[in-house]
C-alpha cells in the first residue's frame, strides 16, 4: 500500500519560522521555545487559525528554499507572552517569500510530497529492515534506549522511518538539509545508512583503541 502525504490539504501561504541549525523533517516532532515578539505573534495567529507553521533552516538573513510544514500539537503559554510549542511535521514544501503585513515573514508553499512507496515490495521491506537494523546496532553500541525506540518498529511506513532517522543523525545542519531536499526517498535512506555505518566504525575503532591502551590488571 502506498504511503499518502497530507500535503494536498496545505494552504497556499503560511508563516515561516527560520531557525539556525535546525532542519525539520516530516513525521518528526520539534519542540520550540518561542520568545521573540514577532514569533510570539506568529504563534498567536496560528493558534487562532489552522495551527500551521512552515519551518526553514536559516541561511544568513535568508533561509533555504525547502523546508517542512508543521502543525502545533501542543502549546504551553509562559510568563511574558512566551510559548513552549510542539510542532508535528506534516509535509516537505518549497518556499517562495511573499510580502507580509505581519511582524513575521510569509511564504507561498508548494508541496514536495514523498514518492509513492509500495510497502509490500520485497526491496522496500529489505530497505526498511536494513535501515532499522543499522540504527538498532548503532544505538546498542552507543548505549541508547528509551522513548526513541519507536523508530525500531518495522510497522512504520518507510518514509516515516527514513525521516525520523535522518532527523536524528549526527550531521551538520547543511548536510541534514541536503537530505531533506533529496526527492529520492531510497537515496535519502541510503545516505542515512551510510552515515550510521561511519559513526559505528568510529565508535568501534575508539573502543578498540581504548581497550588496547588500558593497563593490564595482571601486570
Amino acid at each position: 500500500m502506498a504511503h499518502a502525504s497530507p500535503s494536498d490539504a496545505l494552504p497556499e501561504v503560511l508563516p515561516v519560522f527560520p531557525l539556525p541549525s535546525t532542519v525539520f523533517f516530516p513525521h518528526t516532532v520539534l519542540p520550540l521555545h518561542v520568545f521573540e515578539p514577532r514569533y510570539r505573534s506568529m504563534v498567536e495567529d496560528a493558534l487562532g487559525g489552522d495551527r500551521l507553521i512552515a519551518v526553514a533552516l536559516a541561511q544568513g538573513s535568508d533561509f533555504h528554499a525547502i523546508g517542512t510544514v508543521g502543525r502545533i500539537r501542543a502549546c504551553e503559554p509562559l510568563e511574558g507572552g512566551r510559548y513552549n510549542i510542539r510542532l508535528e511535521g506534516l509535509a516537505r514544501v518549497a518556499f517562495t517569500e511573499v510580502p507580509s503585513t505581519r511582524p513575521y515573514r510569509l511564504v507561498r508553499v508548494e508541496a514536495r510530497p514523498e514518492p509513492a512507496i509500495d510497502e509490500e515490495q520485497p526491496d522496500v521491506a529489505r530497505a526498511k529492515l536494513d535501515l532499522l537494523a543499522t540504527l538498532g546496532y548503532l544505538r546498542s553500541e552507543l548505549g541508547e534506549s528509551g522513548s526513541r525506540a519507536i523508530v525500531l518498529d518495522e510497522r512504520l511506513p518507510l518514509p516515516v522511518a527514513v525521516n525520523i532517522v535522518c532527523a536524528g543523525l549526527p550531521l551538520e545542519p547543511t548536510e541534514r538539509q541536503a537530505l531533506l531536499e533529496q526527492d529520492d526517498l531510497m537515496a535519502r535512506r541510503l545516505v542515512a545508512v551510510e552515515r550510521m555505518q561511519q559513526v559505528l566504525e568510529l565508535v568501534l575503532r575508539h573502543r578498540s583503541e581504548d581497550e588496547r591502551d588500558a593497563p593490564d590488571p595482571l601486570n
